[in-house]
């Protein structure tokens, strides 16, 4: 049976009385092509930034190989090979797609 990359677990976030992220999981097989998709205000910021360490969540497990790394800082996931890029509307025009990535990283 094949593992997944990316498993979260029951991840949840508050401020206060606000429920940012209330319970997601999911999963993320390798290869696969996965998207999060939700309103404004419905936690997917709070989720990522929890997956990628830039916050604690106040509960929840994060494995990423099969390893957790809830509780890791995002230099710490860097070196696992986790990265962020942001959205933005500039690229770099006379790059490849391959060459803004890296630029991004």
């Amino acid at each position: 049976m094949i593992a997944p990359v990316l498993q979260v677990s029951n991840l949840k976030k508050s401020y206060g009385a606000i429920q940012a992220v209330d319970g997601v999981s999911f999963e993320v097989m390798p290869g696969e092509i996965f998207g999060v998709i939700g309103p404004n205000g419905s936690g997917k910021t709070t989720m990522f930034n929890s997956v990628l360490g830039q916050i604690r969540p106040d509960n929840g497990q994060i494995s990423l190989n099969g390893k957790d790394i809830t509780h890791l800082n995002p230099q710490q996931l860097n070196q696992r090979g986790v990265g962020r890029t942001f959205q933005t509307l500039q690229v770099f025009g006379k790059m490849s797609v391959r060459d803004n990535l890296i630029v991004a990283a």
